[in-house]
Formats: structure tokens, C-alpha cells, sequence
């Protein structure tokens, strides 16, 4: 426990540093590992993210974690709901060959607040009464 928090686990201590180096332009991060396919399940290559989790770790040595090899990650991430089907699915992305993907829950990531590996949905907030009359003031209705 850290100040009343549940201390986060080390599958979503990587997960949230994977992120972290997505919004940093000066990692080279490969758009190819995360697909987003709507029509059938959120798909990561776990594989190559952790392999790029590793590089940025031997190359910047800032990584207050010790990252898990790739067995463990997959066996740790499947029993917290990260992933839900480890090599679920190979994809043909580009021209190269067809590669494996796991695939995870998209709810799950969301809850972890992993914003550059899975978009957050659009949240409405309530509208006070004086934000509300503002609005009507400003774009009245025709």
C-alpha cells in the first residue's frame, strides 16, 4: 500500500512506461504493435513491445522498473485480465509477414489510464445551470 493506493503491479508498470514512451517523440516507437481493429478485438504484439520496453531501458537506463521477459509478462498479464487470448490472431501488417498478436481488454487498459496505447472514450460532463444558460446565450436555438 502506498498512501492509501494499491501499488501498481509490474505487467502495468510496463504497460503505463510503453505509454509514457509512445507520447515521447524521442523514443523510436513502432506504430505496427498496437491494432485497434473495431470490427474484432483490441491486438497488441506484446513481443516486440517488450522488446522496444527493453532497448529504451539498455539506451536511457531510466526505467525504474526491471522488466519481465516475455513468458512472464504474458502469464502475469492474462491472470490480471490484461490479456485475454495470448497469440490470438495473426495479422499481415504492411508487407511484411504475417505476425502473432495477443488479444487484450480494451475496458481493462482503459481503466489503467494508458491513453497513448489505447484512446479514452469522450466523456460528457454535466453542464451547470450558468454554463448552460452561457451556451443558449451564446448560440442561441433556432
Amino acid at each position: 500500500m502506498d498512501g492509501g493506493k494499491e501499488a501498481k503491479s509490474t505487467v502495468e508498470q510496463m504497460l503505463i512506461l510503453y505509454s509514457q514512451m509512445i507520447e515521447d517523440k524521442n523514443t523510436c516507437v513502432q506504430e505496427t504493435i498496437i491494432q485497434d481493429r473495431k470490427e474484432d478485438g483490441f491486438y497488441v504484439r506484446t513481443s516486440q513491445l517488450l522488446n522496444e520496453i527493453f532497448r529504451f531501458q539498455k539506451e536511457y537506463g531510466s526505467a525504474d522498473i526491471k522488466p519481465l521477459k516475455l513468458k512472464d509478462f504474458r502469464k502475469q498479464a492474462i491472470k490480471a485480465g490484461y490479456i485475454l487470448i495470448k497469440n490470438a490472431k495473426q495479422l499481415r501488417i504492411g508487407t511484411d509477414n504475417p505476425v502473432w498478436y495477443d488479444l487484450y481488454d480494451k475496458e481493462k487498459l482503459k481503466e489503467l489510464n494508458v491513453t497513448r496505447i489505447v484512446e479514452p472514450d469522450l466523456i460528457e460532463e454535466a453542464v451547470t445551470k450558468a454554463e448552460q444558460k452561457f451556451l443558449d446565450s451564446a448560440f442561441p436555438k433556432k
